[in-house]
Parts: structure tokens; C-alpha cells; sequence
């Protein structure tokens, strides 16, 4: 988010008072509290003091604190407890690649393929959170893959049974030598 009065700089702190996030350039400090430029003044005309000093002129980058109070720890990421790749996106990539493997042992290529595709199908359209739907996306697409070459692989192998058993006649139906006489 960016400072609402220099919109170019990016909001650093948040103000004591009113919560609106500002960058470096319009925090000041007073009575010990962080305040934006807007709440500095009310609180030094509430108090009937002189008026607020100028805010200070901006720090370099190194000096700048990226949150503040600047001794609190960051909060840590959110992370769900238990975020991993679903059991069905594992399931479609494991299938894939037992179907490719076997994709010269009959039907059980096929079948193992088509079971692939369709739970790779079901883990990429799934309604899980996004974290667990992203770290299972790689295995479903591998699945999906995999299942897909078996299919592909599967169905050359019968065309190229079916024109083999069609050629072979043609092959062996040679005319004999004559036999051989002394």
C-alpha cells in the first residue's frame, strides 16, 4: 500500500491514532506514540503546545525500519498446519506414471492412464484451500500427463497390432521355391 499523501513511497508505519498507514517521511513521534503528520498536529493543538515540528526528511533505505514498532518480530507467514500436495494429486501422478511404465502390459496401461487423468482432473479442480490446491498442482499435471501418453502410447500399439496381423499374411504368402531336383 502506498503513502496516501506521497503516493509514490510505500506506506511503512501505521499511525497510533487513526490506524492510516504512512511512509516514513509523515511518522513523527509524539508523547511516545507514532503518528501520522494529520494526528501530530491535533495532538500538539490539544495540548496547547507549540506547533509540531517539521517531519523529519527521508532516511535512506538501510535506515528505514520495515515495520514498527521496530522490535517486534515480524508475524510469521500463514501458513495452514498440514499444507501439502492432496492425496488425490499424488494418487493421479503415482497412476500416470504405473500406466506409462506398463503401457506395453495390455489394458492395464489404459486403465491405470484414464484413472491418472481423471483424478488429475478432480485434485485440479478441487475446492481445497489455495496452499494445498498449489502444492498438489504439480503432481495432478504430471499425472495428467503420464495418463495421457499411456492412452496415446495404448491405442498406437493396437492400431499398430491391427495393421501388423494385416501385413503379416501378405508377407508370408510368397510363392514357394521349386523344389530341388537332381
Amino acid at each position: 500500500m502506498n503513502c496516501p499523501k506521497h503516493p509514490e513511497r510505500q506506506a511503512e508505519f501505521m499511525c497510533a491514532e487513526c490506524g492510516r498507514e504512512v511512509c516514513a517521511g509523515c511518522i513523527e513521534d509524539r508523547a511516545g506514540k507514532c503518528v501520522c503528520g494529520d494526528c501530530a498536529a491535533k495532538l500538539g493543538t490539544e495540548a496547547g503546545g507549540a506547533p509540531p515540528p517539521e517531519p523529519p526528511a527521508a532516511q535512506p533505505a538501510a535506515a528505514i525500519p520495515s515495520q514498527w514498532p521496530p522490535s517486534a518480530p515480524p508475524p510469521p507467514p500463514y501458513r495452514p498446519a498440514g499444507v501439502g500436495p492432496s492425496g488425490v494429486s499424488i494418487a493421479s501422478m503415482v497412476c500416470g506414471i504405473l500406466s506409462f511404465v506398463c503401457c506395453c502390459g495390455g489394458g492395464l496401461s489404459l486403465v491405470l492412464g484414464v484413472t491418472a487423468v481423471i483424478l488429475g482432473a478432480i485434485a485440479l479442480g478441487s475446492a481445497q484451500p489455495e496452499p494445498m490446491r498449489a502444492a498438489g498442482r504439480p503432481y495432478a499435471i504430471a499425472g495428467i500427463i503420464t495418463g495421457s501418453l499411456a492412452i496415446v502410447f495404448f491405442v498406437l500399439a493396437i492400431i499398430g497390432a491391427i495393421a501388423f496381423r494385416e501385413l503379416m499374411p501378405q508377407w508370408f504368402r510368397r510363392p514357394l521355391p521349386p523344389p530341388f531336383r537332381v
